[in-house]
C-alpha cells in the first residue's frame, strides 16, 4: 500500500493526505506517516468520535467536516537546517572545552568500548563509550557522532543494533524526552515519543529539553 501511496503523490503532485480515522487504525495511519515523510505532506485526518491522534495539531471545519492537520516540524527544511548547525558549532566548541576530559578519559582508561547503533531508517553508525562512571563521562565521546551528523544533541534514543529496533525517524540523540523523565521504554512507548518529538521540534523545544537534562542527572 505504501509503494501506491508514493507513486500516486509523485504522479499527481500531491501535496496533502487526508486519513478517515473510520478507514484505518492509528497504527497504519502512523505507518503510512512514517514511510512518505521525506515527501514533505501536508496530513489531514477526519478524526471519529473524536478519537484524535497524539500530534501537534489544529482543527479546522471544512465543508462541515472537522479536520485535524499533522505537521512534523522537524522535517520542515529551515528547522532541519538550524538543527544541523547547532549541533555542528556547539559540538565543535563543546569538543575544545572538553579536550582536557577526553584526553584524561583516554590516558585513564586504554579500552573504549566500541557500539554499533541504529541510525535513520535502518542506517547503523558506530560509536566510543568510556567504562568510566556516569553517563556524562560515557558518552562524551559521542560528541564527535553529532558532528559528523550521525547523532544529535536532542532527539531519539540510542539504541544498539543489537536491539531489533532499526525504523528510527530521526537521529538518535544525547538526550530527549524520555532521558529527561529518566524513564526506561520499550519500542511501543519509544515511537510515541519519537512521534511527539518530530511534530513539536523547534531550537526552543531542543533548548528546554537540554536544560531540563541538566536537572536530570
Amino acid at each position: 500500500m505504501l509503494g501506491s501511496i508514493e507513486d500516486i503523490v509523485s504522479a499527481n503532485k500531491i501535496r496533502e493526505l487526508i486519513f478517515s480515522s473510520g478507514g484505518l487504525t492509528n497504527e497504519e495511519m502512523l505507518s503510512v506517516m512514517d514511510g512518505t515523510k521525506d515527501l514533505r505532506l501536508t496530513y489531514r485526518i477526519v478524526p471519529r468520535d473524536r478519537d484524535i491522534l497524539l500530534s501537534k495539531a489544529s482543527v479546522e471545519d471544512v465543508s462541515d467536516f472537522p479536520f485535524v492537520n499533522i505537521e512534523y516540524s522537524l522535517y520542515h527544511r529551515l528547522n532541519m537546517f538550524s538543527k544541523r548547525a547547532f549541533d555542528t558549532v556547539v559540538s565543535i566548541l563543546s569538543i575544545l572545552i572538553f579536550s582536557p576530559v577526553l584526553l584524561f578519559l583516554r590516558l585513564r582508561f586504554r579500552e573504549w568500548k566500541k557500539v554499533n547503533f541504529w541510525g535513520v531508517d535502518g542506517t547503523t553508525f558506530s560509536g566510543l563509550v568510556t567504562p568510566a562512571r556516569g553517563r556524562f563521562l560515557k558518552e562524551l565521546p559521542l560528541l564527535f557522532n553529532i558532528l559528523s551528523g550521525n547523532m544529535s544533541f536532542v532527539g531519539i534514543s540510542l539504541i544498539p543494533v543489537s536491539i531489533d529496533d532499526e525504523k528510527l525517524m530521526c537521529k538518535p540523540g544525547l538526550t530527549g524526552l524520555d532521558r529527561i523523565k529518566k524513564l526506561s521504554v520499550d519500542s511501543e512507548e519509544r515511537s510515541v515519543f519519537e512521534h511527539y518529538y518530530v511534530q513539536h521540534q523547534s531550537m526552543a523545544f531542543d533548548l528546554e529539553i537540554m536544560i531540563r537534562t541538566l536537572f536530570a542527572f
